[in-house]
């Protein structure tokens, strides 16, 4: 089309416009010159007939709520979003109001109100309008049956200024087309069954149904559409629908809860879309599913927390029996009874000094320091050995005679009662060159030799000093490199590191009956073969790849699926993989002498 072509289409649009707006003004002054000489005619009969009439309440307009603003209206609110209970009905009235102040009948889909207006209203509200549709019926109603043109524009709202628009609304409601449509939609309500729920609705009923059944579960889709539908000594609302109701109430209680299969949806059909009898406005199919979904997923969480729990409760029940035994020939104790300190580091009864007994509790703290389990708080009375040394030394004290006046932490075996442990072994801090002295660190509050860490043996001179603290004699210090058990409790605890899980590459005292000396290699190659995880051979080819770099001879490509030590390191590291707890679900590189086939 060329540019000459172009104007002249848009000359002619432009006076197609113009011309349809001069005939609806013409149409506009005609109506309003016809609705005044009815008005200089017909006056006095149009009074005398509104006189008659009987006088009506009119529309609501809520002015309990708008004279008390500070009186805030509680409502309830179900699972699927909708507003239930008591202070619902006056929210849905309320709703109401504000439509019919805020947004005009002339408006033909909610989605396309004007940005001003939906502030204003959502200022004050934050929920779905339902009332909208039946104030909006109910004045076309009133537009149709008007006889004249001046009762016509007495139905015109306030917030509709233009007599203009107006009169356009009133005519696409009352021409031919509109008049076909709504005949259309009666002869469909007809064929519906009506409900009884009046306002209350659908989601309300619902409500008070599970708030008096012992069972809120049990109160179904189908069981609330029955209700809604029936009087209250359960006839139909119309007897032409008996039958239904029968055939509905017999497959109640056998059909199922899945609303594509129970007694509502095979008697009346598959829902329609965009809305789920039963359910009230806002829930669709697919909502329902997914809040049903996620009802049944928290329902399991929910379940394994308390499954969780419950584990806890018994974990904590079998930890405080262990406790209460190993402090049960000190529990009736109190404190200021006079008590024997025996030597530590004897494995017979060698009393070393005096004291009076304080606690027991593993969170007794001296110098903000809890005491830990298997050790009580003594205060020294009277040293016996000048050379004994004490259990936990300070930067202060380091022997028990200087302790004498304070108290100090001692281990419980060690107090009036002594249980003689078994033989220890041999413990050699020599080493050769090319070695290290690596060791297993052993729980010291037990005698099972609980293997708690791995560690590299730094040095066992009594001088040594950890946290400027001498480690005095049978210790040792221990750089630690491998956690087993994070909860297990340090010997020598301070402000700022009290269990093995916070000592990993940390400098630690240890006794030296509690570590197990094994002489080995830099390469973790001569270790101790240790499990690290569990899996299957994809490939045992050089030149197959893994994480684009091959094999190379001896070495396998490994599908990793359960890891036991995940803090072990990987044969060949890259970026995404590091330990063997990265290498879950995936595949890496192992050598072929390192792996064990069950």
């Amino acid at each position: 089309m060329s540019e000459d072509e172009k104007e002249d289409s848009e000359i002619e649009g432009e006076a197609c416009l113009t011309g349809q707006e001069q005939q609806e003004n013409e149409e506009a002054a005609n109506m309003e010159e016809a609705a005044n000489m009815e008005e200089d005619g017909e006056g006095s009969k149009v009074a005398e007939e509104r006189v008659k009439e009987r006088k009506k309440r009119g529309p609501t307009k809520m002015r309990k709520v708008a004279e008390n603003p500070n009186e805030k209206v509680s409502v309830t609110f179900t699972n699927f979003g909708d507003h239930v209970g008591p202070g619902s009905i006056t929210l849905s009235s309320f709703l109401g109001v504000l439509v019919r102040e805020h947004v005009p009948v002339t408006l033909a889909d909610w989605r396309k109100i004007d940005a001003v207006a939906k502030q204003a209203m959502w200022e004050e509200i934050q929920v779905y309008i339902y009332i909208w549709r039946a104030w909006k019926s109910r004045l076309v109603s009133e537009v149709r049956a008007a006889k004249t043109v001046a009762e016509r524009i007495d139905l015109k709202p306030s917030n509709i200024p233009s007599i203009q628009v107006w009169n356009s609304w009133v005519r696409s409601k009352t021409n031919a087309a509109f008049t076909e449509i709504s005949n259309k939609y009666r002869k469909m309500r007809q064929n519906q069954i009506p409900h009884t729920t009046s306002r209350k609705g659908m989601l309300r009923l619902a409500d008070d149904m599970k708030k008096k059944s012992t069972d809120p579960s049990k109160v179904t889709r189908s069981k609330v559409w029955i209700a809604g539908h029936t009087h209250a000594d359960g006839r139909p609302v119309k007897p032409q629908f008996a039958e239904t109701m029968v055939r509905i109430l017999e497959l109640v209680m056998a059909s199922s809860e899945n609303i594509r299969e129970d007694a509502v949806s095979k008697i009346l059909g598959k829902d329609k879309p965009g809305r789920v009898r039963g359910f009230g406005r806002g829930i669709t199919a697919t909502k329902l599913a997914f809040l049903q979904a996620r009802d049944a997923k928290m329902a399991e969480m929910q379940s394994e927390i308390q499954e969780l729990k419950g584990m806890v409760r018994d974990l904590a029940g079998k930890k405080k029996s262990i406790n209460d035994t190993e402090t049960s020939d000190f529990g009736g104790f109190k404190e200021g009874v006079r008590v024997q300190i025996l030597d530590w580091i004897h494995s017979g009864d060698v009393v070393v000094g005096e004291g009076e007994f304080c606690s027991a509790e593993p969170m007794y703290k001296i110098g903000r320091i809890p005491i830990g389990p298997n050790a009580m708080a003594v205060l020294v009375k009277s040293a016996l050995s000048s050379e004994a040394s004490l259990w936990r030394p300070t930067t202060d004290v380091l022997y028990l005679e200087e302790a004498v006046g304070c108290k100090i932490p001692w281990p419980i075996d060690k107090v009036l009662l002594y249980k003689g442990p078994a033989a220890s072994k041999d413990v050699s801090m020599q080493t050769k060159e090319g070695e290290t002295r690596r060791c297993k660190i052993y729980d010291w509050t037990n005698e099972d030799y609980e293997v708690i860490a791995e560690g590299v043996v730094s040095s066992s001179n009594s001088k040594e000093k950890v946290n400027n603290i001498p480690l005095g004699p049978s210790a040792v210090s221990i750089q630690v490199v491998k956690v087993f058990n994070g909860n297990a409790h340090l010997w020598r605890p301070t402000t700022d590191i009290c269990l093995m899980g916070d000592a990993i590459n940390e400098k630690i005292a240890w006794p030296v009956l509690k570590i197990d000396v094994t002489a080995a290699t830099t390469t973790d190659a001569t270790l101790p073969k240790v499990q690290v995880a569990e899996g299957r051979v994809l490939s045992t080819d050089p030149n197959d790849a893994c994480h684009n770099v091959p094999l190379g001879p001896n070495a396998s490509k490994v599908w990793v699926e359960v890891a036991k030590i995940g803090n072990a390191m990987v044969w060949r590291q890259n970026s995404e993989i590091e330990y063997i707890s990265d290498a879950i679900g995936s595949v890496v590189a192992w050598p072929n002498d390192e792996i064990k086939f069950v």
